[in-house]
């Protein structure tokens, strides 16, 4: 168990570099020697959340399409797109006129996983997780775990499904 009141840092701005290096990429749309001195502190996948100079990554949804908001985005300032697409000629002068960097991955729900764990310090790597299985009496096990855990002064969480 983790005796700190929190075991994750709070949010920091993650630099384009530790980007490249954590999610291993495809392609980028710049070259290593190239690779400006970025730093991102905002990640979204909502076209409507994305701030100037934020990271958007652009994911393929059961009604929406991330990637038909990408001209929305680099008008709204976004310094760095995340998405499996290839570029087209129209996107990479888009991108090149508005100085947007784009990382093309295999898949980009992973990508957004890797990104916000970096942003976020790697959290789950500092947490203890425990399990509980069974037929009967799963929910209140996990129940008295949670209360004794919590009354032992650590921080916990409870989910059951």
């Amino acid at each position: 168990m983790n005796d700190k009141p929190y075991p994750c840092t709070s949010p920091r701005s993650i630099t384009l570099k530790e980007i490249i290096k954590s999610l291993q990429p495809w392609f980028v749309s710049c070259k290593p020697q190239e690779v400006p001195e970025l730093a991102f502190s905002n990640i979204a996948s909502d076209s409507r959340k994305v701030v100037a100079g934020g990271i958007f990554v652009a994911i393929s949804g059961v009604a929406v399409e991330g990637w038909s908001f990408i001209s929305q985005v680099v008008e709204g300032g976004v310094r760095l797109i995340v998405g499996e697409p290839t570029l087209t000629q129209e996107e990479q002068t888009l991108f090149t006129t508005h100085d947007v960097v784009y990382i093309q991955v295999s898949s980009s729900p992973e990508a957004l996983a890797a990104l916000v764990a970096l942003y976020w310090d790697y959290p789950s790597e500092k947490m203890q997780l425990i399990g509980v299985t069974g037929t009967n009496g799963k929910t209140t096990t996990a129940t008295l775990l949670y209360r004794l855990f919590s009354q032992l002064g650590y921080q916990t969480g409870l989910s059951v499904l």
